[in-house]
């Protein structure tokens, strides 16, 4: 198991379209910043959820994450 960690400081929040494309599982803790996320990133998560090339655990308050509630 290869466990990376990222944070909204990180060059494209940590979100870019080569972290996303190297990740089986996205699993998302988020208590404030919300909506700092871009509707870009939510929606490159979106799609692969969708697809079927990912896969998306919400940990603490991540139900008003915009990853969540877009799903």
């Amino acid at each position: 198991m290869t466990v990376k960690s990222v944070g909204l400081d990180d060059p494209d929040q940590g979100l870019s379209d080569d972290i996303l494309d190297h990740c089986d599982v996205l699993i998302w803790w988020g208590h404030e910043r919300h909506d700092a996320v871009t509707d870009a990133h939510v929606n490159a998560i979106l799609q692969r959820l969708k697809e079927g090339r990912l896969g998306f655990v919400a940990l603490h308050s991540a139900h008003w994450s915009k990853p969540f509630i877009a799903a």
